[in-house]
Formats: C-alpha cells, structure tokens, sequence
C-alpha cells in the first residue's frame, strides 16, 4: 500500500482506541483521505489478532461497487446485493428476485441459485460488504439464512444514517380513517397489521404468481416489516411518534431514530466503526444515532489538499428563506449568471436545494443573453429525468446545470466541474412532519443546524477530489452568515477556506486557467509567470493566449 498522508496516523489511532476499550470509533475525515482501506485495515487488524469477523456496510451502492473495483481489497471481502442484481438460470428473463422458484410454489430448482450461492459465500467470509439496507432487512429473514451478530461492523459514509433510519422507520398508506392522536393510529396499525398477515398467507398458498401477484406478495413483506417495527417500538415510546393525515394519506413517522438503529444495526455488533466527512461533532452523531457518548472515541482528519486550490466565495447576496425566494430569487438568478460568465469555458454546477428554487433560477439563466452569445449550454433536470440529464452533464453535453439533491454522493473531479453554486443554506425541510416536530415544536436549533453544516460541507466536497485537483465553491445565500457565526462547530479545514466578499465584482479569475486570482497576491497561481494586479495578470494571459 501506498499510504496517503494521516491514513496510517488514523488506522493506529482507531485500534489503539478499541484495544483500549472503546466500543465505536467514529473518523471524520474529508474527501480524498481514502476511508474505504483505513476501514478494511482496521477490520483485518482485528481478524488477525483477535479472530474478529466483521460486516462492512454503506447507504450508498456507488460505494460498494467502487469496492468491488478497489485493487487492493475487491478481491478479499465478499459483497452481497439484493436478489434483483443477480440473473435466475433457471429462466433468464428473470433476476433472482422474480425468478421461477419465486413463483411458482411447486417448482424445485435443481440449478444453483447465483444469489444463495453468493450469500453463502458472503455468510462464510470474515469481512461481508452489504448495503445499509441489506443488512437492516436481513434481521426479518428466518435464523438459518441470517448474517446473525459479529464482532464488528463498519459504517462508510455514516452521517447520512440518521436519514435512512427514519425512512426505514417511516410509513406512508392511503387510508380513508381519521386520527386525532397516536392510539387510534395504533389501533389502525395493529387491523392492518393482521389483514397483511393475511393475504400473505394467501398469496403464499398460491401455486402460482404472475408479476403483478408477485409484486403485491413483495410489498405486502414490507408492509408487514414495517407496521410490525412500529408497533414494536411505538409500545415503548408513543412520544417518540407524530403522524399526519393529508387528504387520504396517512404519514407515520419516529422522531429519535437512535433506538432503531440500535434494534437493525448497532445490536448486530459490539464494536462499531463510523466513517464519514461530515459527522463533524461527536457528542450530536452520537446523540441522533443513539451510541453512547462516553464509549465513542472519535479522530478528526483535516483536508490533505491545499487550501488555495478549494476557496469557499461567500457573496451575500440575498436572503433565499421560503418567505422571501420569490422576492430575491431575480438577485439570485443574477448572481449566478454573473459567476458562470466568470467561468466561461469551464463546466459547473448549481445546487438549488429544491425544485422550486431551481425552477426561479433557470428560468433567468436559461434565456441570458449574456450566456447564450457565449456558447453556454444550461441544463435543469426535474424529478422525473435528474439521472439522464445529469448522465448529459457527465458527458459534456451541458456546460452549468442547475440541479437539486446531488450535494452529495457524486464525483466531480477535474474538468467535470471548476466550480459549484450554493444558493441556498442546505437548513432541514420545514415541511416535513418529523422536522417540524424537532425543530418548531421541541426546539432542537442545534440539530438543525448540524443537519446545515453537515449538508454545506457535502456539497463543498463535491468538486475538488484529489490533491491535484481544484476548484471554487460560490455560496450566495445571506442566510450563510448567520450560520458561519457557529464556525467552531464547522471542520477546522472548510472555515480556512472561506473568504467573504461583498460584491462578485471583487472576485478576480484569471481568463486563461480559470483560477482565483488573489489581489495580495498580484499573480495567477496556475500561470505562474503572471504577475502584477488582476489587470495585468489579463494582459499576460491574453498574450500567452496569442502566443500559443
């Protein structure tokens, strides 16, 4: 292994923590540290000295397959998918999830299933890399086709758990009752509940299922999982539940996730590694996720790429509150015209944090003139085609998109994007019950907050990705001042990069490399030979340009 800088500081001091008697270990660390080895070697540290067996889990499948791929260890762990992802032999226009032993009761497969094939070999291998949601649903399969419990279990990309808990204790049914507290919605739930049992055992003494049989046969399971988690715990804690009722949709949802996560995952081990960017503050991750403050020992890794080459623009431009967007959406919509005329030549993108923003910002942006004569090409994307559009971004056919829920989770290196636009402070969405309850009604500004500063970092990290690499993240919300005043909570390595401006006019990027150009400096960090203010830095650019 080629170590990068802090990764072998990080992986003694993450075992020196457990043999120490920690029971999780939680490492902050930004892009481009390169989590996925420091986690995989922490894990066969403990194999080898104390014959620990272990679970390697992600919400994101992007990173099992990245793992999959990895040179170094795709080849010494074991990855198990859902059954969709493997084709049935015994009729290939099938997966594995609706394959003829699936459907038809009466058949005996005498080929062997790639998917149980696969299991087996992930439930004999001492590392199983599994998504987040495999390993929550493998607890409600029978005993003998279960992972069980292991020694340890390593949570990549953690901080985004809180979000999957609850959806995974959320449920959403169109019913036509009335509720006017959390006991006629357990009394619903406990009807349900039975009637779902039911038809299951109806479907299940079916010879046969056609697809759409099958398909209800699937949801009814989930069905069944998730009344069946509500009931369990909402006996415990009915305060830790708020429902909704609109028009004919009943919305169920828990408040404090901490105790489903301990019941789906946290039980299933009794060492636990979280790794993360942005977990940011340990005594919230552990408050939110329901670990123990005082058996959580945690390392903070500091950015390893130079901070000239990721500044952070903060431009006050206007508030983008839901009150006031519609008011200063033009001002918005102006600011970002006027930064992607800066950078015109280079790929971008704008993170617009809901669909309503983006639709106020695009329709100014799509018809600039200013943008059109130069050749920029603007793409927006709606929730119906956000993947082929970005697919389209990827590939080059847009120059800037402005788009909404891709602050994190992707990959834009290099020339795939020079700089990013934040036009709204990335605050929870009020209009959700479980947000409203924690926010308006028990007072939890620090929680949203955190959700804030945890949702501006991801996104800061979409763009620069490796220590060569660079680029500028413009945010433009005024809101973000208010949040900046709490920069201590905030990653030592993201306030260095933050420089404000009052005006955009002040912002200087040279015409030929597209960097910062600093005033103090008096010189283009990528040309180099540029020196003098940002006027000459031009002239010798334009020349090196004619030179060329």
């Amino acid at each position: 292994i080629n170590w990068r800088p802090k990764q072998k500081e990080t992986l003694k001091a993450a075992i020196e923590a457990i043999e120490s008697g920690y029971n999780n270990v939680l490492i902050d660390a930004p892009v481009g540290f390169g989590k996925t080895i420091v986690n995989y070697k922490i894990a066969e540290y403990l194999n080898r000295e104390y014959g620990h067996e272990a679970f390697y889990t992600t919400p994101q499948i992007a990173l099992i397959e990245q793992i999959e791929r990895d040179p170094l260890i795709g080849n010494r762990v074991r990855v198990i998918k859902g059954r969709e992802n493997y084709p049935c032999l015994a009729d290939r226009r099938y997966t594995a999830a609706s394959g003829k032993c699936r459907r038809d009761r009466r058949y005996k497969c005498i080929l062997q299933c790639m998917y149980k094939v696969e299991k087996v070999k992930a439930m004999m291998h001492w590392i199983s890399v599994m998504s987040f949601a495999y390993l929550i649903y493998d607890r409600y399969v029978p005993e003998e086709y279960s992972f069980g419990r292991r020694e340890l279990i390593i949570v990549d990309e953690a901080d985004d758990i809180e979000s999957w808990a609850e959806e995974f204790g959320s449920f959403r049914f169109r019913v036509s009752n009335e509720f006017k507290d959390i006991d006629d919605v357990i009394g619903w739930a406990e009807i349900s509940l039975k009637n779902t049992k039911q038809k299951i055992a109806e479907y299940e003494a079916m010879p046969y299922l056609d697809d759409d049989d099958l398909k209800e046969y699937e949801n009814l399971k989930k069905y069944e999982i998730k009344l069946t988690n509500f009931l369990s715990h909402v006996s415990r804690d009915k305060d830790n539940w708020v429902f909704e009722k609109k028009d004919d949709k009943l919305v169920v949802k828990p408040v404090r996730v901490g105790e489903i996560l301990y019941d789906l995952l946290w039980s299933r081990a009794m060492i636990r590694v979280c790794s993360s960017g942005t977990i940011i503050d340990r005594a919230m991750f552990c408050k939110t996720t329901g670990l123990r403050l005082e058996d959580t020992f945690m390392i903070k890794v500091g950015s390893i790429f130079p901070v000239e080459n990721r500044p952070v623009i903060y431009c006050p431009i206007a508030k983008m509150t839901k009150e006031l967007r519609a008011d200063n959406a033009e001002a918005i919509a102006d600011a970002v015209v006027k930064i992607v005329e800066k950078h015109a030549g280079m790929r971008g993108i704008c993170h617009a944090h809901c669909y309503e923003i983006a639709e106020l910002i695009a329709k100014k942006v799509m018809n600039s003139e200013i943008l059109r004569k130069r050749g920029i090409r603007v793409g927006v994307h709606d929730e119906n085609n956000r993947k082929d559009v970005f697919n389209k971004f990827l590939n080059g056919e847009i120059d800037f998109l402005i788009s909404v829920g891709f602050n994190r989770g992707i990959d834009l290196k290099y020339d795939l994007a020079r700089y990013q636009i934040i036009v709204r402070v990335p605050y929870p969405d009020i209009s959700d019950i479980r947000v409203r309850e924690l926010w308006i009604n028990r007072k939890a500004w620090n929680w949203a907050r955190y959700q804030a500063i945890k949702n501006i970092v991801q996104a800061y990290g979409r763009i620069v990705r490796a220590e060569d690499d660079w680029g500028i993240t413009y945010i433009i919300d005024e809101s973000f001042g208010h949040l900046f005043r709490y920069k201590s909570q905030m990653p030592k390595y993201f306030v260095e990069a933050v420089k404000e401006v009052s005006s955009l006019d002040e912002v200087e990027i040279c015409p030929r490399c597209g960097r910062l150009v600093e005033k103090d400096e008096k010189m283009c960090p990528r040309c180099g030979e540029c020196v003098g203010g940002a006027d000459e830095v031009e002239r010798v650019c334009r020349v090196g340009r004619q030179n060329e």
